[in-house]
């Protein structure tokens, strides 16, 4: 994987003195967490999945997490799983590349009990684009068993594959149950800290849990609950630098195209006839 693969060496040339190094999937974890970049989620049945993969990454993309959990129906999961599989098979046999950069891909699943179905399904040929998996609602329970799916898949393919929780639930939001929940997520991470290359942030699922959807050109940190909360992840799940926690994903959906001004140039007062109110 490599920063800024889709452009032109002549323009990379232009651009970087030093120019981006290729990132290998098993290099350095905190690098390698750091440089997932703004990471694209897309659900697990969409039509054509490769080639929506491969033409993200043609316009650099450099992580993409294909989703069986919250993107898609209860009852679609059969088919989601399906699909999901298919694309894999379809990307180990042609891998999408942006110049030598190949893009990190996880799959976010649902149930622990998909980790192993699909690695069977896949294989060890079937999984070489697969870089891990996503972990919703991550929590003391099941997060250790969670943890060790993803490291027996790891063995029964015969190379790592990286595991990236994320932190949704109820337990962590809450004010009176926050400190013991994640430091009880950040003994987890510790023990297991050589296979979780990231801590994600399920900001949508924290914000439903007070019944707000955050506007389109509000950025979450001016969601108060939804802030300290953050704030409370990286005191604990960050501190010292050994967990790389990652910002919460944005809900985006393309449409005409949008200016964003800062609220801190905005008057109260608007502007008549030339004359700004006083």
């Amino acid at each position: 994987m490599r920063h800024f693969a889709f452009l032109d060496p002549s323009v990379v040339e232009a651009l970087f003195y030093r120019p981006p190094e290729e990132i290998p999937a098993d290099g350095d974890r905190r690098l390698l967490a750091t440089a997932l970049g703004a990471t694209l989620y897309a659900p697990g049945t969409r039509f054509q999945l490769a080639h929506d993969v491969r033409r993200q990454t043609a316009a650099g993309v450099t992580s993409m997490v294909l989703c069986l959990e919250d993107a898609i129906a209860d009852t679609e999961v059969a088919a989601a799983e399906t699909n999901v599989v298919a694309a894999l098979l379809d990307l180990a046999d042609d891998p999408p590349r942006s110049g030598a950069g190949m893009p990190l891909l996880f799959v976010r699943v649902r149930a622990v009990s998909q980790i192993p179905d699909l690695i069977g399904r896949l294989g060890a040929a079937g999984a070489a684009c697969l870089a891990g998996f996503v972990l919703p609602k991550f929590s003391e329970e099941g997060g250790e068993v969670a943890l060790e799916a993803v490291l027996r898949a790891a063995d029964t393919i015969g190379r790592p594959l990286w595991a990236m929780p994320v932190l949704e639930s109820p337990p962590v939001i809450n004010r009176e149950t926050r400190v013991e929940a994640l430091g009880a997520v950040r003994r987890l991470v510790d023990k297991h800290a050589d296979h979780v290359l990231a801590i994600r942030l399920g900001a949508t699922d924290l914000c439903g849990l007070f019944g707000l959807r955050r506007d389109r050109d509000l950025t979450i940190y001016d969601i108060a609950v939804v802030r300290d909360c953050i704030a409370d992840i990286v005191n604990i799940c960050a501190r010292g630098g050994d967990h790389i926690v990652t910002g919460p994903v944005w809900e985006y959906f393309a449409a005409a195209e949008r200016l964003f001004v800062s609220s801190l140039r905005v008057t109260p007062f608007e502007q008549v006839e030339g004359v700004d109110g006083e």
